[in-house]
């Protein structure tokens, strides 16, 4: 404590013999770093953002690290046990259920120490003063982000609901499609709703006199050439009007109670699967063929699902690709009834870091300040969520950020457990089981629920 009052009356003796005045409301903490984290957030996109906090707070040092998707997690688990984890990390929104022990909740109030230069009449003054910022409350994640991200980031326990994370984006399941191949086809505009998307499938698909398939419609139907296999049944299901999940009971195996004896998540697995059945009008995919997206960018699938990371992808290695972004198909073509699937990232706070209300100050600033989100989305274009931005991008010129921007309000997500891989893996297994007829349907996929049920416990 006299080491800081020493170095503040220094500070001031400088500034005083410069025509400066050193106004001392509080005392200026020791300089401390916060480590963050992350994946897809590059350090440079958010420098600005950076540079502000630290212009306000400039004891505090932030240092970004990013890492392949492949290691992160392994990572952070590592960092955590040896005791050199991050302060602030990103994390899936499938995945807050998983570490919501390791997560430190936003606390009501955040105590904090400005240190300001102000300049009056030719003369600099230092103020170093006391501040509570308001930490962001579940009612006001609601009020900022869509409905998706109160559903995944807000949690009741004994203190009443806390919140877990604060996105800076929100990516959603689109359709791309090559508009080369639907010309060729005559098709004028892609489906719109799953019933135009079926019709137009085996107008798409080629084959040779061996019935192997040399141009594919959809690549949709099996389980590991297909990326986010997992998001798009899951989709399907919502879509459907399956209940995936109530409480603790995993439900996508049931019948819903306007249903009567039909089960919607059968109906959708039953309906992804018979893309790959030779017996159905619009088979058009195998698990022999490529990975789907790589059979998308040479020009040999017409419809590809997909979220906005793969368009840098496809835009870089596509060569003369003429596609083109549209909505996800829905059941219904009444927009009222639309449904789509969220995918993104929160950025939260580690229950172990010493410096709790900075580093909570800092991502409430990076995700809830309009002009920083606008600053990291300039550098980095993608899908917003806060709301203000959605709909900033919803009425953009760019008209393929307007896509995903339109259907963000209406994406949704499910709880899959506290071990989210081992619930992909039973969809997996799920789709492998029901394309090679070793088990119904039905009973493929309430084994299936079973499965993801254990993941809770």
């Amino acid at each position: 404590m006299k080491r800081s009052m020493i170095g503040l009356t220094l500070i001031c003796a400088v500034l005083l013999t410069s025509g400066a005045i050193c106004r001392n409301s509080g005392q200026q903490p020791d300089a401390f770093t916060l480590t963050y984290w992350t994946v897809y957030t590059d350090s440079a996109n958010i420098t600005a953002v950076v540079d502000a906090f630290q212009a306000k707070y400039p004891y505090i040092d932030i240092e970004v690290k990013t890492f392949r998707l492949e290691e992160y997690e392994d990572k952070l688990i590592e960092g955590w046990a040896e005791g050199d984890g991050p302060d602030i990390f990103s994390l899936p929104n499938s995945h807050i259920g998983a570490f919501t022990d390791l997560i430190l909740p936003i606390p009501a109030a955040l105590s904090m120490t400005s240190v300001t230069t102000q300049e009056s009449l030719g003369r600099k003054e230092t103020v170093i003063e006391k501040e509570s910022i308001r930490g962001i409350s579940a009612p006001q994640v609601n009020s900022l982000f869509p409905q998706v991200v109160y559903d995944d980031v807000v949690k009741a326990d004994v203190d009443g609901a806390q919140v877990y994370g604060l996105p800076i984006t929100l990516d959603t399941l689109v359709l791309y499609y090559n508009k080369d191949l639907l010309d060729q086809a005559n098709i004028a505009l892609p489906a719109a709703t799953w019933d135009d998307f079926v019709k137009q499938v085996p107008l798409l698909t080629l084959v040779d006199i061996s019935d192997n398939i040399i141009q594919s419609g959809a690549a949709l139907g099996t389980s590991n050439n297909v990326p986010r296999m997992f998001d798009i049944v899951s989709l399907l299901m919502m879509q459907n009007g399956a209940t995936m999940t109530s409480g603790s009971s995993v439900e996508f195996s049931r019948a819903t109670e306007r249903g009567g004896d039909i089960i919607p998540g059968v109906q959708a697995v039953e309906f992804y699967t018979s893309f790959a059945n030779p017996a159905v009008e619009w088979y058009s995919w195998t698990e022999d063929q490529p990975n789907a997206l790589e059979q998308f960018i040479a020009g040999k699938t017409a419809y590809y699902l997909g979220y906005y990371y793969d368009l840098e992808t496809i835009q870089d290695r596509g060569g003369q690709l003429n596609f083109g972004v549209a909505a996800v198909p829905q059941v219904s073509a009444d927009p009222n009834a639309a449904v789509n699937y969220a995918n993104y990232w929160v950025e939260t706070v580690s229950v172990n870091t010493t410096h709790k209300d900075a580093a909570w100050a800092f991502v409430q600033a990076l995700t809830t300040t309009e002009a920083n989100v606008e600053t990291v989305l300039t550098a980095q274009p993608q899908p917003a969520a806060l709301r203000t931005l959605i709909d900033t991008q919803q009425t953009g010129e760019d008209l393929t950020l307007a896509v995903f921007a339109n259907q963000t309000l209406t994406a949704q997500s499910w709880y899959a457990g506290e071990k989210p891989a081992e619930a992909e893996t039973a969809f997996v297994d799920m789709i492998d089981i029901v394309n090679e007829g070793r088990l119904d349907v039905l009973t493929a996929v309430e084994n299936t629920a079973d499965k993801v049920k254990l993941t809770y416990e």
